[in-house]
């Protein structure tokens, strides 16, 4: 059967189309040329992309759709418009409001860090699309590759973000917004199992060296930072006080020089890294554990005694009269790993108080005792993921049993 020859060449040209899942438009592939869009409300016209890569002509569709309003897309609710300080309002109508009510309390340093994930990252992606728009495989891809301002963010830290984002979805589907909350069919990133390991021995002798020669340029990079970011017994006291204590980064960097008893360090306070301004206030203030403390190593009073002298405010850590927040720290610590040669441990700060725990752990019936642990760790009760013992740990702990097992033989 013979083919028209104009239906020939249609059909060799057209390769294949697609309908986007929203129903509002449809791209097709011609052979030679950039992806076309064509929408629903406007049949028989279409659109260049500019672009050979469906993501991209998918994207450059909903920017159309959104900019010259096909349709009655423009009429639908704004992302922005539903989301705009989505967990910072605490009035009647709030998401806030509304979880209390139920007897759901968050502390502020949660509705804080959802609103500036939000503000930071969800809200420049979003903030003009339509909700009914926000499709799994564009949250997908949006996440996946979400990167910081100055460094690359974690696994975990994305899966944060897009926890907050489905907050915001369920309740636009709670009021009847979308029907279902795309959030649900993303896929999910692995966790960073690896980041909170604890450091061995070795480890810690390379971070901590004898040496203030050799501390200083662990902690402090005198070639590439300026000394407004602190000097090396700066940072080489903030984090061996963290490394003999466990504590929180937030209370470390809260501490002032009334702390210090002896060779103990007390604390009552912590900085909020959101606001950059100390509370009187730790996490377990109200929990029945008004303050923590701990004791410190000769190795560390020296460096407290020696930054106290050359520092004239009251409190310890300070930069250009702020304190300092605990992703500033954190960028440190990493920094300072790398310098001392552990730069594939994939570490952050919070490591120094898993091996402090796990350290206290190994130490139990040594004049420790779990309920020591667990006050010096700020814990109500055990916690196993800051539990790293290894099984020769184990063993040696038990060595004590072997007394009862040899004289019930």
């Amino acid at each position: 059967m013979l083919v028209n020859s104009k239906e020939a060449k249609n059909a060799k040209l057209h390769r294949e189309e697609r309908h986007h899942n929203s129903g509002l438009f449809r791209i097709r592939e011609r052979k030679g040329r950039n992806l076309e869009v064509a929408f629903t409300d406007c049949p028989g016209k279409w659109f260049s992309s500019g672009s050979t890569d469906f993501y991209e002509a998918e994207d450059f569709a909903n920017e159309k759709l959104i900019k010259d309003g096909f349709g009655s897309v423009n009429s639908k609710t704004l992302f922005r418009d539903f989301a705009s300080r989505f967990f910072s309002r605490s009035d009647s109508d709030s998401y806030r409001h509304r979880k209390e009510s139920f007897g759901k309390k968050y502390r502020d340093i949660w509705y804080l860090s959802n609103q500036s994930w939000l503000d930071r990252y969800i809200m420049p992606k979003f903030g003009n699309m339509p909700i009914s728009m926000i499709k799994p495989l564009m949250i997908e891809r949006w996440y996946v590759e979400l990167k910081g301002i100055k460094q690359s963010l974690s696994n975990d830290t994305k899966m944060k973000i897009l926890y907050c984002l489905s907050q915001i979805m369920n309740e636009a589907r709670r009021q009847g917004i979308i029907e279902s909350n795309p959030c649900n069919d993303v896929e999910k990133l692995p966790g960073n199992k690896s980041s909170r390991s604890v450091f061995t021995k070795s480890e810690l002798e390379k971070l901590f060296p004898e040496s203030r020669a050799e501390l200083y340029k662990v902690w402090f990079d005198y070639e590439s930072n300026p000394r407004k970011t602190g000097s090396g017994l700066f940072w080489a006291t903030y984090f061996s006080i963290m490394c003999d204590t466990g504590f929180r980064p937030g209370e470390v960097a809260g501490l002032s020089k009334d702390c210090f008893i002896d060779n103990g360090v007390f604390t009552k306070r912590s900085v909020d890294s959101m606001t950059k301004s100390v509370k009187d206030s730790i996490k377990t203030t109200g929990k029945g554990q008004e303050f923590k403390v701990g004791i410190l190593s000769s190795y560390t009073m020296s460096l407290v005694k020696d930054l106290m002298e050359l520092t004239d405010d009251k409190y310890l850590f300070k930069l250009n009269g702020s304190f300092i927040d605990s992703n500033m720290s954190n960028e440190h610590f990493k920094e300072s790993c790398r310098r001392a040669g552990l730069s594939d441990c994939n570490r952050v700060q919070y490591c120094l108080r898993h091996t402090f725990n796990t350290n206290m752990l190994n130490s139990i019936g040594k004049n420790v005792t779990e309920d020591d642990v667990r006050k010096l760790m700020g814990h109500r009760r055990y916690r196993k993921e800051y539990d790293h013992r290894t099984a020769e740990d184990l063993i040696s702990s038990l060595q004590g049993v072997r007394t009862v097992i040899e004289k019930s033989r």
